[in-house]
């Protein structure tokens, strides 16, 4: 019997994803596999279960954090080669994934903001799993216990099977080189119980054990103890490969791209008289658009032949890549002569020198960098087109439900006060990222030529601008890692602000720069702070070089979450 978490979280849609056990393969949707007719489990995933592709660089943060965590070898024998893995993202103070192997949720994969590290907190399927590693390397007979590992004796193994506290008069033995909150491992000579967290570090269980009580860990997924014997051996499973499970899903992505390309015929047919144009951002919401906008209306091959533009908003702050992507996909899709394109520059760095780095609850930024290049874009597309009845655009965005709670409040045509010359329709509403992946790498599997955007293969899962406050602190480690120059600038900068306001060095450490008013847990963070002195607040307006600011109240582009 395992728990999850008791914390609710936003309902964004349901959650369809299942899992083919006899095809080893996630599956889209339905009671029955496609392939083989078996009956699909249910995966035990948290809201809003929006799974995606663990990539290369995925599994290998995994099996590096695993070994980490729980000693050489145990990395690779719970991620091997051949095996498909499924990452949820979840609420959390930072980047916080559940691991889906084999339809099994195996465990987290966390980024720990005040370490600056990666954790993994195996479920029991995951922490049986790493028992077996040990046992089958004659571990946990050795003369000191596996890292992270408690052994609990036989007459006492019933309560921590059914929650109870691991308490020191039932240990054996236990690894001490341990921090409070790090991940356990509980056995007996029965096999393993529970997995959970210790509640003590090193000292501190030196004192419980001298005093022969006290609470040592607390398990979280528990159960009747499993021997090695009833553990699967993970390597029993044939390998398989995310074309196989396009394969086994392919009448489901089918379905998917004809009540896309529909929707996009019907909004197209619903607004004939406006001029088509698919927003690109570089990202894989946006190609996916655009590969639909394409086999609807596109030359050659659309449904409705009807012409359209491409545009994208550049900010200022976007990744290389995203750059190049967006030239490469406009000549990819033969797009060039419709192509439209207005940046930002600089502007960025003056704003942020006046206002103070951007935040979450103060994004100053969006209208400057973004709405305001698009509303321009826009009304150039909507003049050039000459329609004098109606000046407006449709246009088809990379939008998804599953992304924010403003997203999936949004109808499927909508309008956006923040630029009024555009009817939105979005054909991938109510596409899961598992949906749009096996939709994306099918289409590349056809066309090699197909540009998808390589940031999301190296291990960035949102692709906006690189020093957006919504990013988790876990995403601007990784632009650390690929990106060292633009980190730099941005680190360089908060730590000037960071002296000059009189901040604590935890400000930035932290990540507390993102939020002007931190709010839940972000608000009792911030009171472990220590004190900094008050800043006076800067004028609602000001010009800078010839751009004027108006700070009103409001939902900015960018709130409404998510990034392609």
């Amino acid at each position: 019997m395992s728990h999850s978490h008791k914390r609710r979280a936003p309902f964004l849609g349901r959650i369809a994803t299942r899992w083919c056990e006899r095809c080893d393969v996630p599956v889209l949707r339905g009671k029955a596999c496609p392939a083989c007719n078996s009956n699909l489990a249910e995966i035990e995933l948290a809201p809003p279960g929006d799974v995606r592709p663990a990539f290369e660089h995925d599994i290998a943060l995994l099996r590096q954090t695993v070994e980490k965590t729980f000693a050489h070898g145990t990395g690779s024998c719970l991620f091997p080669d051949g095996a498909l893995v499924l990452l949820n993202k979840v609420g959390s103070i930072d980047l916080d994934y559940q691991v889906i192997l084999h339809g099994a949720w195996v465990g987290n994969l966390r980024y720990d903001i005040f370490n600056k590290a990666f954790s993994f907190m195996p479920t029991l399927e995951g922490g049986k799993w790493i028992y077996k590693h040990h046992a089958e390397k004659g571990l946990l007979e050795s003369e000191s216990p596996p890292p992270k590992c408690i052994e609990y004796k036989a007459d006492a193994e019933e309560f921590v099977a059914k929650g109870s506290s691991i308490l020191v008069p039932g240990i054996i033995r236990l690894d001490k080189n341990v921090r409070d909150g790090d991940p356990c491992i509980v056995y007996s000579s029965n096999g393993i119980v529970a997995t959970g967290h210790y509640m003590a570090g090193a000292g501190e269980i030196d004192k419980l054990l001298a005093e022969g009580k006290g609470r040592i860990a607390k398990p979280k997924h528990h159960g009747p103890p499993v021997p090695t014997s009833a553990i699967r051996d993970l390597g029993s499973y044939p390998p398989k490969t995310w074309s196989d499970a396009i394969s086994v899903n392919d009448r489901i992505i089918a379905k998917n791209i004809r009540s896309a390309i529909t929707f996009i015929i019907n909004t197209v047919d619903a607004y004939k008289q406006l001029p088509v144009a698919v927003a690109y951002s570089g990202g894989k919401d946006s190609l996916a658009t655009l590969l639909l906008v394409q086999k609807a209306i596109g030359p050659g091959n659309g449904v409705l032949q009807k012409p359209f533009s491409i545009f994208f908003a550049d900010t200022g702050l976007e990744f290389p890549e995203v750059l190049q992507n967006v030239q490469d996909v406009v000549t990819w899709a033969g797009l060039r002569a419709a192509f439209h394109v207005r940046s930002a520059g600089d502007k960025f760095w003056p704003l942020a020198a006046n206002f103070g780095p951007p935040a979450r609850d103060f994004r100053f930024c969006c209208h400057t960098l973004k709405a305001s290049q698009i509303n321009d874009m826009v009304e150039e597309m909507v003049i050039k087109a000459g329609n004098r009845v109606d000046s407006r655009l449709l246009v088809f965005l990379g939008q998804r439900q599953y992304e924010s709670f403003n997203r999936a409040e949004d109808d499927r045509v909508y309008t956006n006060s923040y630029v009024p010359m555009q009817v939105i329709g979005t054909p991938i509403k109510e596409w899961s990222a598992l949906d749009e992946w096996l939709f994306l790498l099918q289409e590349k599997a056809r066309d090699p030529a197909l540009p998808i955007n390589p940031l999301y293969f190296r291990g960035h899962d949102r692709l906006g601008c690189f020093l957006c406050p919504a990013q988790s602190m876990a995403s601007l480690e990784r632009v650390r890692e690929t990106h060292p120059a633009l980190y730099r600038r941005w680190q360089s900068f908060l730590e000037t602000y960071e002296k000059e306001h009189g901040y604590p060095v935890e400000w930035l450490d932290w990540g507390m720069y993102r939020f002007k008013h931190p709010k839940g847990q972000w608000k009792d963070i911030a009171t472990r702070m220590p004190k900094q002195e008050v800043v006076q607040e800067k004028a609602d307006t000001m010009s800078i070089d010839g751009i004027k600011l108006f700070v009103t109240k409001g939902i900015s582009p960018c709130m409404a979450g998510g990034f392609s």
